[in-house]
């Protein structure tokens, strides 16, 4: 997967062409580390109503 957008870093803010509703770097610019734990099968073993996050895992979401 060729991953270069001629960026070293983040792309500045509007860095990107408009898409067609209109809206500005919804995609391709950063990648956000989140604390949620990543589980294969978590929300087929989970409330779909205000699921709680896990509070153990191996990996995290990204």
């Amino acid at each position: 997967m060729d991953v270069d957008n001629g960026n070293e870093f983040a792309a500045s803010v509007g860095g990107y062409s408009e898409n067609v509703y209109g809206f500005y770097d919804m995609v391709g610019n950063v990648w956000e580390y989140c604390q949620d734990w990543y589980g294969e099968d978590y929300y087929s073993n989970t409330s779909v109503s205000n699921p709680q996050e896990s509070e153990t895992g191996e990996e995290r979401v990204l």
